[in-house]
């Protein structure tokens, strides 16, 4: 087999099989996480409005980590999430209404603003915490949440 080949068909290998694995790893991430959980309930049907936040970080239960690439909406309404495009494999847009929140916590760690959404879920699943990160981004949170979440 030529040289010219075998570089061909490595290259066509890692076209046809890094998506593959990039879309799979996506996938346990949304599923380990809890985002896959929460947009069978809170899948955004139309995109949100209100304070739109870019290249936010946020935590997801306890394990799952997005680094800098979610743009979250705050609105009188709810919040909205959804991920960079590179991410989104398993990763639906999501809008969680204000009455699906439980609690509101706000959490100032070494001059890092914090809030923690506690999300109900149904059918017996339980609820599942939520870090959003940025001092403008908690701000705009306390700012729409309904009272009685900014006080718990």
């Amino acid at each position: 087999m030529s040289e010219g080949l075998t570089v061909a068909l490595i290259i066509g290998a890692f076209v046809i099989i890094f998506p593959l694995f990039w879309g799979a790893i996506l996938q346990l991430i949304a599923y380990f996480g809890g985002w896959k959980s929460l947009a069978k309930i809170y899948a955004a049907q139309d995109p949100a409005s209100g304070d739109r936040f870019h290249f936010v970080s946020a935590r997801f239960g306890s394990f799952t980590s997005y680094s800098n690439c979610l743009s979250v909406t705050v609105s009188a309404a709810g919040i909205g999430l959804h991920p960079f495009i590179l991410l989104r494999a398993g990763h639906g847009a999501l809008f969680i209404p204000w009455g699906e929140i439980l609690q509101l916590t706000r959490r100032q760690v070494l001059g890092f603003s914090s809030t923690q959404l506690t999300i109900n879920r149904p059918m017996g699943q339980s609820p599942i915490r939520v870090t959003l990160y940025g001092k403008t981004l908690a701000h705009s949170l306390h700012q729409h949440a309904p009272h009685h979440l900014t006080n718990a």
